[in-house]
Parts: C-alpha cells; structure tokens; sequence
C-alpha cells in the first residue's frame, strides 16, 4: 500500500528466528504475542502458497509496532480510505486486545474524520510512536501523546 523500493521484508511470527537473507533481501521476523495471529490470505506464487496480511490487518501491524512503519504513512492510507474496510478496520483493532492499538487507530480515524465508535477504555497515557523518545502535544481526548508529524 505505500509506494517505496523494499529492501527489507519483515513477517511476523508468534516464535522467536533468526533473521535470514533470500535474494539479497533481508528477511526479519517479528515475534508477536499469540493474539495478534489473525487476518491474513493465501496467495499464489508460482508453485506455492504465502499467507499476506489483509490490508486492514496489515494497518494493525503498523499501528500495533510503529517502529517498523511511520505512522504518517498509515495515516495518508486512512485518509485516502478507499480499499479500507473501516468495519474490518474497527473490529481488527478490537481482536488486537492492544488499548494502544484503538487509541492509535481512534485518534487516527478523528484527524480523517472517519464516524467511529472507538472510546478509551482507560486512563493510562499512551504515545503515537513509543519508539520516539519525545513526549509531543498530548491529546487529553485519547490520552495519547502525539510525538509524530502526519502531515
């Protein structure tokens, strides 16, 4: 969905491996917790199948471990919304179990001005991108600290 030479491709997997190389491109998988195995489809290549996250699921990944994705690029995608499925989108984050996840994804959904029924279910305080050392403006709405330029 986002237009980039790949140099790099990144699978997610519920057990930990070793990073490997295929064709001169690195391969790194990403150890997720059970939960977050869901939302994907088998496509054909060639004389074998490989499963492929789901458009939908694959803007849970970035929003679930934004450090492997900028968050301005998820944004750009949900505002362009055309082949989102934002019931999928809803119930996708919902299925996470991540309340980060659904702040990321609520707050997201706002700046679009996308209708949606996703609320906070806490006060914990959460960050647009953990992997960014500064706070950013909070937002007391969804108790998120925006510490990544979108636009």
């Amino acid at each position: 969905m986002i237009q980039q030479v790949i140099d790099r491709i990144f699978i997610v997997s519920a057990q930990k491996r070793k990073q490997i190389e295929i064709f001169t491109m690195d391969v790194q998988f990403v150890t997720v917790k059970r939960a977050m195995i869901f939302g994907y489809k088998k496509e054909r290549k060639e004389n074998s199948y490989v499963l492929v996250a789901e458009r939908e699921k694959a803007v849970i990944d970035c929003l679930y471990l934004p450090r492997y994705c900028r968050l301005a690029d998820v944004f750009d995608i949900l505002r362009e919304g055309g082949e989102i499925d934002m019931v999928k989108l809803i119930e996708y984050a919902r299925m996470s179990e991540s309340e980060a996840v659904r702040r990321r994804l609520g707050y997201l959904l706002d700046l679009c001005g996308v209708q949606h029924e996703i609320i906070p279910r806490n006060k914990t305080s959460y960050k647009l991108n953990p992997s960014i050392k500064e706070q950013g403006e909070f937002n007391s709405k969804w108790r998120i600290y925006v510490n990544e330029a979108l636009e």
